[in-house]
């Protein structure tokens, strides 16, 4: 399958970098849905370097691909590096 024929008309693709962690240490593949969080450090005076926050940016996005395999049928875990979603 061709990311074209998958991805309906009025929709996109975006990759984004993944981790054990981000990436629910491999369980998620192509087909599931998840939520895209951003993390970052809390602005403002008296804040550290430790000081986090975290924001949900999307919601209940489909996982078109992970590390460029689209194969439903793979079923052990893969720790991928790149997700590709459909936005």
């Amino acid at each position: 399958a061709t990311l074209a024929s998958i991805l309906p008309e009025d929709l996109r693709a975006v990759s984004v970098p993944v981790s054990a962690v981000t990436g629910v240490g491999g369980f998620v593949r192509a087909g599931d849905v998840v939520d895209v969080l951003l993390t970052r450090q809390i602005p403002g005076e008296g804040s550290t370097q430790t000081d986090k926050m975290s924001t949900v940016v999307l919601e209940n996005v489909l996982v078109l691909a992970i590390d460029q395999i689209a194969d439903e049928n793979q079923t052990e875990p893969k720790v991928g590096q790149t997700a590709t979603l459909q936005t």
